[in-house]
């Protein structure tokens, strides 16, 4: 059990990282070390993603997104990024995400 309402997933080659949006929050899973450690995020996590060295966080309710350290599994920053982010995705270097019309 993670907790309440999990809703995004993703993965990087030492843990699993699942958004929470019932407690605003992302879980990392360490499988070989069988622990959860919480990062607090903005409101609504809904979407997660891996890339550029960090953890990056769709905050719906919030209309940020989270930026998480991977080395200090904490917020090193937090991007307005206007109404409902809703999904993100990484590639060719760059975070992408969808915003919902206001």
């Amino acid at each position: 059990t993670v907790g309440r309402a999990p809703s995004g997933l993703a993965a990087d080659r030492v843990a699993v990282w699942v958004a929470i949006t019932g407690e605003d929050v992302v879980a990392r899973i360490d499988p070989e070390a069988r622990s959860i450690t919480y990062v607090p995020v903005g409101d609504g996590p809904e979407a997660v993603v891996v890339g550029a060295g960090a953890v990056w966080v769709a905050n719906r309710l919030a209309g940020t997104v989270s930026r998480i350290d991977l080395q200090t599994n904490k917020v090193v920053e937090t991007i307005e990024v206007g109404n409902a982010p809703s999904e993100l995705a990484f590639a060719d270097g760059q975070v992408w995400l969808t915003v919902q019309a206001p």
